[in-house]
């Protein structure tokens, strides 16, 4: 107010919206409206089984020791990456960024093989037939999100690095 036409103001009664209509509290819940625990509980007439196997699917579960290795398999890759080091500098063109990015993929999903079976890993490093691992990756790679979405002060910088390689990918 630099021109000093404060005093001028005048207040202005607001209509009171449909949620809050009939209220007195701003944040007042309609009892009968059950939609937001809908989602917590099946259907009534349905098969419990097939929701609970269902939600299952999306819910984590607690990691079993094989998890786990892979889990420190995955964070120990991630962790000596410089992918967003070498990947997020302003003097690479855009061919040159993609070759970037196509090499540092290449070259952790190349680690995780090697460091979980010498044999297999020097034989996909060879041959570059990363379709073949492609079961196992995926696999590695939803442990460590599982795991971060059930210890969310985990795998910080991990999960970064590992987040800008997927979008990149895609």
């Amino acid at each position: 107010h630099r021109k000093g036409n404060r005093a001028k103001h005048t207040a202005q009664a607001l209509a009171p919206t449909l949620a809050h209509a009939g209220s007195s509290s701003a944040h007042s819940f309609d009892d009968g409206d059950d939609a937001p625990l809908a989602s917590f509980a099946p259907e009534s007439g349905s098969d419990p089984g097939n929701w609970f196997a269902e939600r299952a699917k999306y819910i984590p579960m607690r990691l079993t020791m094989v998890e786990r290795k892979k889990l420190r398999l995955l964070e120990a890759a991630l962790s000596v990456s410089c992918y967003t080091d070498r990947i997020d500098t302003l003097a690479l063109k855009k061919a040159k960024r993609t070759h970037a990015q196509l090499q540092e993929m290449c070259s952790l999903l190349s680690a995780v093989a090697v460091a979980t079976d010498y044999d297999k890993g020097r034989e996909l490093v060879e041959s570059r037939a990363y379709k073949e691992w492609e079961p196992y990756f995926q696999e590695v790679l939803e442990i460590g999100r599982r795991h971060k979405v059930m210890n969310p002060e985990k795998m910080r910088g991990e999960y970064g690095k590992l987040i800008y390689l997927l979008q990149d990918s895609a």
